[in-house]
């Protein structure tokens, strides 16, 4: 299979962490998937992208496309890559509904997404398949004694760390799979102070997981690259 690639700028990403129990996570996942743990919890949660100067790696500015996304994800090791097992990704871009699981890895479902920001984050996700989300962050200063990641060093070098992701394809029995390369990350660290999932609190008994640190990456040129 030819390797694609597609690059722009993430403009904004809020990763949301809910530390679960590693036990109902393993019995959520699929068989070839164990869950990475830190600290001996589970990191599942909810991750949202703004993109924008979007294009196939080869076609040079100014074409380029915006999108915003949103994916449910848990992090995970599959034949001992550490990443990203995405069961579900919506978008409100036509483009990603289109492209996504076609012309390039990622089923994107149509939803309506709104992204806001400064100062809080707040994110609000509708479609007609048990996707909803409403929540949101407000910043920090100080890091929360009580998360898994020790600091905002060792929470960025996590993610950066699990750059690989697997998702569903159209036809249940394959995955697709993608690879994010990104320069240096600087996060900004939030605290959750609403959340409504609606998939999560079904996917997962409700005592199995409570809100972590959340995270902000804005800015940051990047390039997805599908993986055979």
């Amino acid at each position: 299979m030819k390797s694609l690639s597609a690059r722009g700028v993430i403009s904004k990403r809020l990763l949301v962490n809910l530390r679960a129990d590693a036990d109902a996570v393993t019995r959520f996942l699929p068989e070839e998937f164990t869950p990475l743990t830190v600290n001996g919890s589970a990191i599942v949660g909810c991750c949202a992208i703004e993109l924008r100067d979007m294009r196939p790696s080869a076609v040079p500015l100014p074409i380029g496309a915006h999108t915003v996304n949103v994916a449910h994800r848990v992090a995970v090791e599959h034949a001992g890559r550490p990443g990203m097992w995405i069961p579900r990704r919506v978008s409100s871009s036509r483009i990603s509904q289109l492209v996504g699981g076609r012309a390039f890895p990622g089923v994107h479902s149509a939803a309506a997404i709104d992204f806001g920001d400064e100062p809080d984050v707040e994110l609000r996700v509708s479609n007609s398949n048990g996707f909803d989300v409403a929540l949101t962050t407000t910043p920090i200063t100080t890091w929360p004694p009580g998360s898994v990641f020790g600091d905002a060093e060792e929470a960025t070098d996590f993610y950066r760390a699990a750059s690989h992701g697997w998702s569903p394809r159209r036809r249940a029995d394959q995955m697709d799979v993608v690879r994010l390369d990104a320069g240096t990350w600087t996060v900004e660290a939030h605290a959750l102070t609403s959340l409504t999932t609606e998939f999560w609190s079904t996917a997962l008994p409700r005592d199995a997981w409570e809100p972590d640190v959340s995270l902000v990456v804005r800015d940051l040129p990047h390039t997805w690259r599908s993986v055979a």
